[in-house]
């Protein structure tokens, strides 16, 4: 199994119980029930994995930069790229607000 077949939610700044609903099937058509389970788990690893708590001099919730821990920081670049796919998910709003104020 791949990484991104991930059954359980990724460590992320909330808990597994608060993970939110991915609207994954209102953004790609497919008949193909395989394929929107491989668009929601990119999602949720790529996207919604990189969220992490609080630490150090970043006082709120942050989105890690990269992949692994060679770039553990919030970077801006990547976070933009962040931000914008977590904008599609309405329930995300306070995160983000909470993500650029770490600036």
């Amino acid at each position: 199994m791949g990484w991104l077949m991930m059954s359980r939610w990724p460590r992320t700044g909330f808990a597994a119980d608060e993970a939110p609903s991915i609207a994954i099937k209102s953004l790609f058509e497919s008949s193909d029930p395989k394929l929107i389970r491989l668009a929601e788990d990119v999602f949720r690893q790529c996207v919604l994995g990189k969220i992490k708590p609080p630490e150090g001099t970043l006082k709120h919730r942050w989105l890690q930069a990269g992949t692994g821990n060679d770039f553990y920081g919030q970077w801006i670049w990547d976070t933009m790229f962040e931000v914008d796919l977590m904008a599609i998910l309405p329930e995300k709003r306070g995160l983000i607000r909470e993500i650029f104020q770490n600036y």
